[in-house]
């Protein structure tokens, strides 16, 4: 294909308009010098403009890719010619319907759309393309010019979904109270690879996002439970246009379970209020008077019997010493089991005596709750017993805790390590032995264990929002204030980093004074909840107001000036470097030249900054005399603006030359042998006409 090279405007000579001069005859032919020629005779020879070819400049769909198969994709070819010839177009398609060939979709028309309606034999990726042609130069089946575009068709995603669920009543359908929650199902899908998700509370599940094919899915059915429907708890199916939905999991249960917890009664009356739950106690099941099954209980205090078949069982707890029963009162349990599981068979039990003591916030670190040292509420405290927790609470609003009810023996207290406090009193839990009477006093010495840090950086664009190449300002202040009081100030690294350590979990502000003549692109006071995590990235925008502008102008007569009728140029690059006031180097910023040859520079920090243009093949810069200018902006001044930082250029002078040859054969070539001809006046003429150099009247 031809490559059309483009020639800038503002290099082309303006055009002189004179009248057409008769060429020279050349030497070599006689002339009749007797016989005088009129004016009217003399015949004026036109200059021949050669005809440009046409240029494609864009192909582009009306839907934006990728689409799904079965669209209909309007492609419009924009093409120029400078000669207004009638323009002809001719489309093609590569893609996975042509078997990665080239195929032609039109022939040679005038309308410069084609419509392409899609099917599934175009799924994957596709490539348009439009040829252009102006019947003025390239052959018969040639054209002048191409362009090319990617589509992508993609197949849609669809959704399986249906409910697990116990249908008690058998109704075949999902009644309230029949969700089957937290079971397992699976799909298989066409390359046999298998994904498993779980019921949610309603007993519904889910798949999504699957492509078309051959799928099977399944319930995995827990012990004592039989799939009603489908028969062998899977179905297989095809998805083709559209989602799946009800695809439902019908189950019923064989075998029934009776479960509960024992509990640490705290209030001791006689219900569970979310207590703790209380590990290794026994649980016996009788029936017709025998044991016939123990169990003891797991750590959050729960029990079960499973795989029970209907009748009617007894359950009882093998008390221990230093307990009291309050649940049940007598004792003991009668279960009928029927047709479902029978839960929440509960048994509590407290002792009567007590652990207290505080958390608190050891300011001075000595371990030792001093006066002014407050309490920490919401802190953790767990009650251990033999190696296990049988207790937890958390620490009032003066930071105080106690757990009561408690038999005698040996107790560990402990509080729960937490991101953002460190104990540093005592080395560990408390070891506590109760033996008659309350144990008090058993305070823990905590301080801070977060951070919170962030930047404050130079927010070039003024966005708001820190870029890879905005850099950090150092020796900024940044205050920490809580309750609306600084607790703590420091200033920002050499990179523009900040941070506060050892804070408690708590509200924060962070204010970032701002100062004389810059410009805060963020909010000034940031507002941060430390609870357990280490808070960062709490950063602050600056910018300057301060500006660089001039002008790029052409220099006519190269004395350096802009004088009158010395036009702007437009769509020059201008580019600024430089370094802050604290002597970071700023990324390199460029702009274009307006329409009137007007630039300029805005939101610049206080520092030292150079601005030059980037030169053009063809021009030489006649101003400024050192090709660039420096300008200074110093900190803690008035913003000002730097005006006339003004740039000249002028037109470098440019050659034309060839040959002058004796064309034998006559065929508008020099072909091997021709020889050179001396002595002609060869014309240098604009492309209006006239003559500009070497004519002769």
């Amino acid at each position: 294909m031809t490559e059309v090279v483009e020639i800038p405007e503002e290099t082309l000579v303006p055009p002189v308009t004179e009248n057409i001069t008769t060429p020279v005859a050349p030497q070599n032919i006689t002339e009749n010098l007797t016989e005088e020629v009129s004016e009217e005779e003399i015949e004026v020879v036109a200059p021949l403009v050669e005809n440009q070819t046409p240029v494609l400049n864009s192909l582009i769909p009306d839907l934006i890719s990728p689409q799904n198969p079965g669209v209909t994709v309007t492609w419009t070819a924009n093409a120029t010619d400078v000669d207004l010839d009638p323009l002809l177009f001719r489309f093609f398609l590569n893609g996975p319907a042509t078997n990665g060939a080239w195929e032609p979709k039109t022939e040679w028309i005038s309308d410069n759309t084609w419509a392409w309606t899609t099917s599934s034999v175009d799924l994957g990726e596709n490539q348009v393309k439009v040829q252009v042609r102006d019947e003025q130069h390239s052959g018969e089946d040639g054209f002048d010019g191409e362009y090319s575009s990617y589509f992508t068709l993609a197949e849609p995603k669809m959704n399986i979904s249906g409910l697990v669920y116990e249908d008690k009543n058998g109704n075949g359908q999902a009644d309230s109270g029949e969700a089957l929650s937290g079971w397992t199902v699976q799909i298989t899908k066409p390359d046999q690879s298998q994904v498993s998700v779980l019921t949610r509370e309603d007993g519904s599940y889910s798949f999504q996002d699957l492509d078309a094919g051959s799928y099977t899915v399944a319930e995995i059915l827990p012990a004592g439970w039989e799939a009603v429907t489908p028969e062998g708890g899977s179905h297989s199916l095809t998805l083709q246009n559209s989602d799946i939905r009800g695809l439902d999991f019908i189950n019923k249960l064989v075998r029934y379970s009776i479960s509960g917890r024992k509990y640490n009664d705290l209030n001791g009356n006689g219900a569970f209020d979310g207590e703790p739950g209380m590990e290794g106690w026994t649980i016996q099941l009788s029936q017709d008077g025998s044991v016939i099954s123990t169990t003891t209980t797991e750590k959050d205090g729960s029990y079960r019997f499973a795989e029970l078949s209907p009748g009617s069982y007894t359950v009882s707890e093998v008390e221990q010493t230093g307990w009291t029963r309050t649940a049940p009162s007598e004792g003991s349990y009668t279960v009928e089991l029927k047709n479902g599981d029978v839960k929440d068979r509960d048994f509590g039990n407290h002792g009567s005596f007590a652990i207290s003591g505080t958390s608190f916030l050891d300011s001075n670190g000595n371990g030792v709750r001093d006066e002014g040292e407050s309490g920490q509420a919401g802190v953790a405290i767990q009650l251990s017993r033999d190696g296990s927790v049988i207790n937890a609470t958390t620490t009032q609003e003066d930071g105080s805790y106690s757990f009561r009810n408690l038999a005698p023996g040996t107790y560990s207290i402990s509080q729960v390590a937490a991101e953002g406090i460190t104990q540093i009193a005592p080395e560990g839990p408390w070891t506590v032995d109760i033996e008659n009477a309350d144990i008090t006093g058993k305070d823990f010495a905590n301080r801070g264990g977060l951070s919170i840090s962030g930047q404050k950086y130079y927010d070039i664009n003024g966005n708001g929002l820190q870029e890879e190449d905005e850099p950090g300002i150092p020796g900024g202040a940044v205050s920490l204030v809580l309750d609306g009081k600084v607790v703590a100030n420091t200033t920002t690294d050499e990179n523009g980093f900040y941070s506060f350590e050892n804070v408690l979990p708590g509200t924060y502000s962070i204010n970032d004074p701002v100062p004389a003549g810059l410009v805060i692109t963020t909010s000034s006071t940031v507002t941060v909840t430390v609870k357990t995590v280490v808070v960062t990235n709490v950063n602050f925008g600056i910018r300057g107001s301060n500006s660089i502008s001039g002008l790029k102008y052409e220099d006519l007569n190269s004395d350096g000036i802009r004088n009158s009728g010395e036009k702007g140029l437009a769509g020059w690059e201008m580019v600024l470097t430089g370094n802050t006031w604290y002597g970071k180097p700023l990324p390199t910023l460029t702009t274009t030249t307006d329409n009137n040859g007007n630039y300029k520079f805005e939101r610049l920090l206080p520092g030292s900054y150079k601005v030059s243009e980037t030169s053009r093949t063809g021009w030489t810069q006649t101003a400024p005399a050192g090709g660039s200018y420096s300008v200074v902006f110093d900190l803690g001044v008035p913003p000002r603006e730097a005006k006339n930082n003004d740039f000249g250029n002028r037109l470098a002078a440019q050659s034309i030359s060839g040959v002058k040859y004796n064309d034998i054969n006559g065929n508008g070539a020099r072909d091997p042998g021709e020889p050179g001809m001396a002595g002609w006046n060869i014309n240098l003429e604009p492309a209006a006409g006239g003559c500009d150099q070497g004519c002769h009247h």
